[in-house]
């Protein structure tokens, strides 16, 4: 079937907007792709800075902890110091004792 007048001019300018659009399409998707990699370093920071709360968060539960057995030591410690003080004196009066015997 032959074309009118008019027909290949308009299937050119067809073809001509057919390949903009498909270009802007591509365009679109590098775009996509781009604001998609500008994003993901974007996402990795604000894990990693989530991780590193998180991580002081458990440093300083550990501190507290670590404080509150350093204060039961220094207490069971005193304790000890006088439990030895006191063995150390029952100990002279026995050895005393045996030396006035």
């Amino acid at each position: 079937m032959p074309l009118a007048d008019g027909q290949p001019a308009r299937i050119d300018a067809a073809r001509a907007l057919f390949a903009k659009f498909a270009a802007g399409l591509k365009a679109m998707e590098g775009h996509r792709t781009a604001m998609a990699e500008a994003g993901y370093p974007a996402g990795m920071a604000a894990r990693g800075t989530g991780e590193v709360s998180s991580n002081i968060l458990g440093v300083n539960q550990t501190a507290s902890e670590t404080g509150s057995v350093a204060g039961q030591v220094l207490h069971a410690a005193g304790g000890l110091a006088r439990k030895a003080e006191r063995l150390r004196q029952e100990v002279q009066n026995f050895v005393a004792t045996i030396r006035a015997a």
